[in-house]
């Protein structure tokens, strides 16, 4: 197994677990916290989390497939970088770490998400998915 797996299986092993205790912290502690419509906001975060986690741990297949292409590579650090930017952000926002008026970091999470997607479907239909880049 090539490092860009093991470094995208990994994360993507790690972003479930901690998806896991923020979705139990959300339910446990802090729905009697927040506002009903902070609560589904921060439960939003932690949805994306598991779905672009699952993800991730889908392009680490890809990158054991093609270790060369550098497009899969590229396209697993967008998922990261989403991750962080949109979930990390709402989860920053939430615990007041980051100033409300700050919110809109997770917008540029979200593109990353759609740009990391949109390309992989590309090489998809382009056949660049399915043989070496």
């Amino acid at each position: 197994m090539n490092a860009t797996t093991r470094l995208f299986l990994g994360l993507g092993f790690l972003l479930l677990a901690t998806g896991t205790t923020l979705g139990a912290t959300g339910a446990h502690f802090l729905e009697s916290r927040l506002a009903p419509d902070r609560m589904a906001v921060y439960m939003q975060a932690v949805d994306f989390q598991f779905f672009q986690a699952l993800g991730l741990i889908a392009i680490a297949g890809l990158a054991h497939k093609l270790p060369e292409s550098k497009l899969v590579k590229a396209c697993g650090g967008l998922v990261i970088a989403g991750i962080l930017l949109f979930s990390g952000s709402i989860y920053a926002t939430t615990f007041g770490l980051l100033p409300p008026r700050m919110a809109f970091v997770a917008m540029f999470g979200g593109m990353a998400f759609q740009l990391a997607w949109l390309t992989l479907a590309i090489m998809t239909w382009l056949g660049k998915a399915v043989r070496k880049v």
